[in-house]
């Protein structure tokens, strides 16, 4: 009788248990998908703002009437360009620190991963560019980063 009381007291025990652990684990879940939306929206929002001024500063080398304007453009913004490459750096950790937990969330890492990639590629061109005066370079950057059909070809004056 003693032994019967025993090992029902270790079953309820058990059950107790196992729903306590299985509870624990389902708010684990629910913390790490929290952060994971919370983080993934400031990062993403850093991501789009840094591609938001290269765009904005690569329209502007698009609107250079000729040779001499956009090489005059490119080298004063040079240190913008190498601003936005060393936040680059920044903000990829942050992204390799996101931890998604699903697919849904691998996609929306990965999309995150290709805007900034856009965005940290053509500022890493540019500045090099505007380091060495590479005009040709700096125009593929600036159609690249554009990305609506626009080019950046010389006009006759």
């Amino acid at each position: 009788m003693r032994s019967r009381r025993n090992l029902t007291l270790a079953v309820i025990g058990l059950v107790v248990a196992s729903v306590l652990g299985m509870g624990l684990a389902f708010k684990w879940r629910l913390d790490a998908i929290g952060r994971f939306r919370d983080e993934s929206r400031v990062v993403d929002a850093d991501v789009k703002s840094l591609l938001r001024g290269a765009r904005a500063d690569a329209s502007i080398l698009i609107g250079a009437f000729d040779d001499k304007e956009f090489a005059a453009l490119l080298r004063d913004q040079g240190p913008y360009w190498r601003e936005r490459t060393n936040a680059c750096d920044a903000i990829r950790r942050r992204v390799r620190e996101l931890g998604p937990l699903d697919s849904d969330q691998v996609r929306e890492a990965l999309e995150i991963e290709e805007r900034l990639d856009l965005a940290c590629v053509g500022s890493a061109q540019l500045a090099r560019a505007a380091d060495s005066s590479d005009l040709a370079v700096a125009r593929a950057a600036v159609t690249r980063l554009a990305g609506d059909g626009a080019s950046v070809t010389p006009r006759e004056p």
